[in-house]
């Protein structure tokens, strides 16, 4: 799972993480769990455009099954 918040920081597995950091982690968790798909849970003041270069870069480390949810209290799963 990955939060973004509504001033668009980005979290995964329970820890703050910068964009361009999204893609080796996505990639690593993808070669130790390849079956496992990605929810992006966006704060609903989060910028669209933030949401769509998550999902780029969960794209881009190799895990095609991704789904969006909306959170009107936070994308922050920590």
């Amino acid at each position: 799972m990955i939060g973004i918040t509504d001033n668009n920081e980005i979290w995964m597995d329970r820890k703050k993480v910068e964009i361009r950091n999204l893609r080796p982690l996505i990639e690593r968790a993808h070669i130790e769990r390849p079956e496992d798909q990605v929810v992006i849970i966006a704060d609903k003041k989060s910028q669209a455009g933030m949401v769509a270069k998550v999902m780029d870069e969960v794209r881009a480390g190799g895990i095609t099954d991704v789904s969006i949810a909306a959170s009107p209290t936070g994308g922050n799963p920590g």
